[in-house]
């Protein structure tokens, strides 16, 4: 397992923690399902997200060999449930990469060992572009894909290009209906 990963499971949760229950002592991040907490019984806080595991299989298998059986490609989106353990098992089961929504959520699952990311909303200017010229700098075997509506977007990724000593690859949107 990736080490980022096996630490993350290692941190301690306690009741300031979205789902954990008032109260309670803190706990690592692998022992919560050994908890039984049920979210429908109204053992957690909420929101909270919770995963039922065969559903889960389930759907992963049916979506990735209808994705096969039309030669597509697959870059779940991360940000629901935002867990680098998810993302790797969706990478396991044949996704390209994985879709992020902002700089942070790229950070979060480069860190845990994902190369290929697709960066679903634009950056803002030209500092949001050096630092995500400074985070592809880090990261120098990744590939980010980003998109651009707009010359001021293509100016904020060259300046993460310059800075990332590196291309950044752009998809053009052209709007359509």
């Amino acid at each position: 397992m990736n080490p980022f990963l096996e630490t993350l499971l290692d941190t301690p949760l306690d009741d300031t923690y979205r789902g954990i229950p008032p109260g309670e002592p803190a706990i690592p991040l692998r022992a919560v399902a050994t908890r039984g907490w049920q979210p429908r019984k109204g053992d957690m806080a909420l929101p909270v997200l919770t995963l039922d595991e065969a559903a889960f299989a389930h759907n992963v298998d049916q979506i990735f060999q209808y994705a096969r059986s039309h030669g597509a490609a697959l870059a779940p989106h991360a940000k629901t449930p935002m867990s680098p353990q998810i993302v790797q098992r969706l990478l396991d089961a044949g996704a390209w990469g994985a879709t992020v929504a902002n700089l942070q959520q790229a950070a979060v699952l480069l860190r845990a060992g994902v190369s290929r990311l697709m960066l679903g909303n634009e950056i803002g200017g030209l500092a949001s572009g050096a630092r995500l010229g400074k985070l592809l700098a880090a990261y120098p075997d990744a590939r980010l894909l980003a998109f651009a509506d707009s010359a001021h977007t293509v100016r904020s990724l060259a300046a993460a290009a310059m800075e990332a000593g590196r291309p950044v690859e752009v998809l053009v949107e052209v709007g359509g209906g």
